[in-house]
């Protein structure tokens, strides 16, 4: 395991902290204290108020054997790069710089709490071996990046609890995972990429701005996640955005009751109100179902005509020319909810006629319907 991230040729393996200080320790010109590690086992318990003022940490291929507890008063970055934690991390403080975490493992349950991040702050290409209550009354001034998760052994995901994000922060390319972002508060916009759980904890949360989203799913309860989004756009006045998580919570919705007995009348209306205008928030859709369905309802009369105007076949320009633009404006006609029931009377309609004219203006007219609410959707909600 440690020959993955440590060469073995120049490893340093530290059993106690003078040996640790002394391979590691570094001043700058202004007697300021700062840490470079690197190909290092660190087999020793180091006390947490070690790296309390120092300038900045600085981790590269390391292993720390032992638990790493740390208190930052005032330090201006921490950087891991390669490294694996075997047993418990946990760290609070003040970071003024940027920070980060990248290609990281962790194998024990660890936490950042209380930890107050000025600057940036990238959390990406984390293996986690158990759950990580990771960042626990927290606050991050700058953007914060958490990408490129792995879970191993089944544990539970990543977990926030009380955090405050003030710039924007993003999620990506997390899968099959929970993640619980309990009573934290978004000041700015949360981006979703690429990013499948299995569950989304919510509880407590707000949001004051906007939420990005690209390919995003949940295994477990998206209905309730996509209700709670739109709850919290609705309390920010942000009819927009509330929209377009209406249009998820039915999609999930719809998805949901698929697996119900085949007479639940919900199916059909989710459906119906999926095609004809998107849940509200098309009106495109709504105008290509009106067209749609006026075609498709149309044609059958045409055919159970007793004295068709047409005839099969090429018959010269000018008829064919003649029979386009009747059949052109009989369908306008049609696609008219309030048209008269005997507009085909000259060609001696069958009594079926009359019924599918009936049935279909009804599903003319529900098209014009959600045409409308499609144009209206900022109004809506």
């Amino acid at each position: 395991m440690h020959n993955n991230i440590v060469s073995p040729s120049q490893t340093k393996v530290i059993h106690d902290l003078a040996t640790f200080d002394e391979h590691f320790q570094r001043k700058d010109p202004k007697g300021n204290i700062y840490y470079e590690i690197k190909n290092a086992v660190i087999d020793c318990e180091i006390p947490y108020e070690h790296f309390q003022n120092i300038l900045f940490l600085r981790c590269t291929s390391t292993i720390f054997s032992s638990q790493f507890v740390v208190d930052f008063k005032s330090t201006n970055s921490i950087s891991f790069n390669t490294v694996e934690f075997i047993e418990r991390l946990s760290i609070r403080g003040t970071l003024k710089e940027n920070s980060a975490f990248r290609t990281v493992t962790f194998h024990q349950a660890s936490s950042i709490s209380r930890l107050t991040c000025l600057k940036r702050f990238d959390f990406q290409n984390i293996t986690i071996n158990k759950r990580v209550e990771f960042f626990i009354e927290n606050q991050f001034v700058g953007e914060a990046t958490f990408s490129n998760l792995t879970k191993v052994n089944g544990n539970e995901g990543l977990f926030f609890y009380d955090t405050t994000f003030k710039d924007k922060v993003y999620f990506r390319n997390i899968d099959d995972q929970y993640l619980s972002l309990n009573s934290c508060k978004f000041e700015s916009i949360l981006s979703l990429s690429f990013v499948h759980l299995r569950e989304l904890l919510l509880s407590a949360t707000i949001f004051n701005s906007t939420i990005e989203k690209n390919q995003v799913s949940f295994g477990q309860g998206s209905r309730e996640v996509f209700r709670q989004l739109k709850h919290q756009m609705l309390i920010n006045n942000n009819k927009i955005d509330a929209l377009e998580f209406h249009k998820l919570e039915m999609n999930a919705f719809r998805t949901e009751i698929e697996k119900r007995k085949w007479y639940n009348p919900d199916k059909l209306i989710l459906f119906l109100n999926s095609i004809s205008n998107s849940h509200g928030t098309n009106p495109w859709v709504g105008i290509a179902f009106v067209l749609g369905v006026s075609i498709i309802g149309f044609f059958p009369q045409l055919l159970a005509l007793r004295d068709s105007y047409f005839e099969w076949g090429w018959h010269g320009f000018e008829r064919q020319l003649l029979a386009i633009g009747t059949t052109i404006k009989l369908w306008v006609n049609f696609i008219n909810p309030a048209h008269s029931i005997n507009f085909l009377d000259e060609y001696n309609p069958r009594a079926i006629t009359y019924v599918w004219d009936n049935l279909w203006r009804i599903f003319i007219g529900y098209g014009y319907y959600q045409t409308i609410q499609g144009f209206r959707k900022y109004g809506r909600l």
